[in-house]
């Protein structure tokens, strides 16, 4: 139900009423850096609201909010080296992408140890601005990459015509924009301190996946 306004929200809390008739203790959430309440932006606001019924709820809850996908940057990255340019919305701010594996790791651990009541920003090591991204992309490859900033409609524009559903035009688009407000550029240990080992950065991310780059 992800893009149908209120659908997922809606799923989440029904979660966790069955949770608390069935006398569950804890409840372990993953949600999203910086959410908040807008019909227009489906996913920050899904997360709000979830997290809103958690902490109204009886039950200990621990909220692990995922920063940007590292992993994405592979796919995006290989586009930006083929045209030798990294087209964005974001502005100057960074984004503190962390990988689907460090979400993973941080996850197990708060289901091994979390408890109370608790939120956890679930990031990568620092956070890089595209200028920076696109530099580091330059690097790995060998070949020139330079990072552009377009307006958020341009963006979309370049996204559709490159064949990506719409819905997935419009979360990418948002997620540019919400970083350009700096809203994704929270930096914490929470990968070490739940997970036993430092999160992996943008730099490793992409050296490791060279190959692919192109």
């Amino acid at each position: 139900t992800v893009g149908i306004e209120g659908g997922r929200s809606s799923q989440h809390a029904r979660a966790i009423e069955a949770a608390e008739r069935a006398g569950v203790k804890h409840l372990v959430y993953t949600s999203l850096t910086s959410p908040y309440p807008d019909p227009a932006s489906l996913i920050p606001n899904d997360h709000y609201w979830t997290e809103a019924r958690l902490a109204a709820s009886p039950l200990d809850w621990t909220v692990l909010r995922n920063n940007v996908y590292a992993d994405s940057l592979v796919q995006s990255g290989a586009h930006a080296v083929a045209s030798g340019t990294l087209y964005h919305a974001a502005g100057d701010n960074g984004r503190a992408y962390v990988t689907r594996e460090d979400c993973a790791a941080a996850a197990a651990g708060a289901l091994l140890k979390a408890e109370g009541k608790r939120i956890y920003d679930i990031s990568g090591p620092s956070a890089p601005t595209m200028d920076e991204i696109a530099a580091t992309l330059a690097k790995v490859s060998g070949k020139p990459v330079k990072a552009q900033n377009v307006p958020p409609e341009g963006l979309k524009a370049g996204l559709a015509a490159a064949g990506v559903p719409q819905i997935y035009v419009d979360v990418l688009a948002l997620f540019d924009t919400d970083a350009a407000k700096g809203y994704y550029g929270i930096v914490t240990n929470a990968v070490a301190e739940l997970a036993g080992r430092p999160a992996q950065s943008v730099a490793q991310v992409l050296e490791a996946n060279r190959a692919a780059l192109g």
